[in-house]
C-alpha cells in the first residue's frame, strides 16, 4: 500500500505540474492559452481523495467535518456559545464576563474607543437591533429557512427527475440489451434452421441417388433372369427338336410293339 508521504508528494508533483501546464485561468482565458485537461484533474481529485480518505484514518479522534445544517449557537446577539463554554472550563462562570468588561475597561481608559456626543446612538442602534432580533429574529429565520427549504425541494425534485429519466434510460437500455441478445438467439435459429435444411436436402438427394441405383441394378436383375430364361426356353426347345428329328417312325413303331410284349407278358 502507497504511504501518506509519498501520496502527498505525489498529489504535489501533480498539482505543479498543473500550474506549469495550465497557468492560471485568467491568463489562460486572456491569451488563449493551454488549459488543464480533466484528465490531470480527474487524478488530483483521485489522489487526494485517496489521501483524506484513508484507510488507516483515526475517525474517533479525527473524525470527518460535517458542514452543519444551522448556524452555531450564540448568546447576546452575536457571541458563540463555545467561547463561553471554553471560558467557563478554564476560568468559570464570571471569566468571560471579566475579559469582556476588562477589555471595555482598557479601551476606554486609553482612548483607544473615543466616546463623543454620538456614542448613545451606538448605544440606541445595538439596542434596536437588539430589540428587533427578539421580536422579529424567529419569524424572519423561520421564512428564510421555508424558502431554503422550497429551494432545496425545487432542486431536489429536478435532481430526482433527472435521476428518474436516467434510471428510465437505463431500464431501456436494458430492454434493448436484452432484445440484442434475442436477436442474436434469433440469428442463432435460423442458423440451426437453415443447417437443417440443407441437412434434409442432402438427405433427400442421398434417397433418390440410392432409388436410382436400386432401379438400375433391379433393372440389372431382371435383364439377367430375362436372359436366363429366354436362354433356358430356347435351349429346351432345341434339345426337344434335336430329339424328335433323331427319332424316325419305324424306331418308334418297333418300340411301340416291345412294350405291348412286356406288358403281355405281365399280365399272362
Amino acid at each position: 500500500m502507497q504511504s501518506k508521504t509519498s501520496l502527498k508528494d505525489d498529489i504535489l508533483k501533480l498539482m505543479d505540474n498543473l500550474e506549469v501546464k495550465g497557468g492560471s485561468t485568467d491568463a489562460a482565458i486572456e491569451n488563449d492559452g493551454p488549459r488543464v485537461d480533466n484528465t490531470s484533474r480527474t487524478e488530483l481529485f483521485r489522489l487526494a481523495s485517496r489521501y483524506y480518505n484513508d484507510p488507516e484514518r483515526n475517525l474517533v479522534n479525527f473524525p470527518r467535518m460535517v458542514k452543519s445544517e444551522d448556524p452555531p449557537k450564540t448568546s447576546y446577539f452575536s457571541v458563540l456559545k463555545e467561547w463561553f463554554e471554553l471560558f467557563y472550563e478554564k476560568t468559570g462562570i464570571t471569566g468571560p464576563y471579566v475579559l469582556a468588561a476588562g477589555i471595555t475597561t482598557f479601551l476606554l481608559s486609553k482612548e483607544i474607543w473615543v466616546v463623543d456626543h454620538e456614542f448613545p446612538y451606538v448605544l440606541a442602534t445595538i439596542g434596536v437591533f437588539y430589540v428587533g432580533w427578539k421580536k422579529f429574529g424567529a419569524s424572519l429565520a423561520s421564512s428564510i429557512d421555508r424558502e431554503i427549504d422550497e429551494y432545496e425541494a425545487s432542486c431536489s425534485s429536478s435532481r430526482i427527475g433527472e435521476i428518474d429519466s436516467l434510471r428510465k434510460t437505463v431500464e431501456h437500455q436494458k430492454i434493448e440489451v436484452w432484445r440484442t441478445e434475442a436477436q442474436t438467439q434469433t440469428i442463432r435459429a435460423k442458423r440451426e434452421n437453415v443447417a437443417i435444411q440443407l441437412e434434409a436436402a442432402y438427405r433427400g438427394r442421398l434417397i433418390r441417388a440410392y432409388n436410382q441405383v436400386k432401379r438400375r441394378l433391379d433393372y440389372q436383375v431382371d435383364l439377367a433372369n430375362l436372359t436366363r430364361t429366354v436362354q433356358h426356353k430356347f435351349m429346351v426347345k432345341w434339345i426337344v427338336d434335336n430329339v424328335k428329328s433323331s427319332i424316325n417312325e419305324n424306331d418308334n413303331f418297333k418300340k411301340c410293339i416291345k412294350d405291348l410284349q412286356i406288358l403281355a407278358a405281365k399280365e399272362k
